[in-house]
């Protein structure tokens, strides 16, 4: 699932950097005289809301996924790194009886 998450998110930086840009293009608009009136002013207002929420958005989501996955992979790891041997037990196993009368010096 993370594939997916990290594939919307970059969608998402993407649109947001789009309206930027649209909005910039507004800007150019409005300065040269091309364009005037309230409606560009708030479409330029709004495209540039919209574009910054989607970026900071999305690299917020995009951190907390990657510090929620530092955090999660110590947890999943059983042996420390290096070492794939089992504890050893105070107790021997049941497999590991030995006769007594071996053991014993006359």
């Amino acid at each position: 699932m993370q594939g997916n998450n990290s594939f919307r998110y970059m969608i998402r930086i993407l649109a947001g950097i789009y309206l930027l840009y649209l909005s910039w293009s507004l800007i150019g608009g409005l300065r040269s005289g091309e364009t005037s009136g309230i409606v560009f002013i708030i479409g330029i207002a709004v495209f540039i809301v919209a574009g910054v929420f989607f970026i900071l958005d999305a690299l917020r989501n995009i951190l907390r996924e990657s510090r929620n996955s530092q955090t999660e992979s110590p947890e999943n790891e059983t042996t420390p790194e290096g070492n794939n041997e089992e504890p050893v037990s105070e107790e021997p196993a049941a497999d590991d009886k030995t006769d007594d009368t071996e053991k014993k010096e006359p």
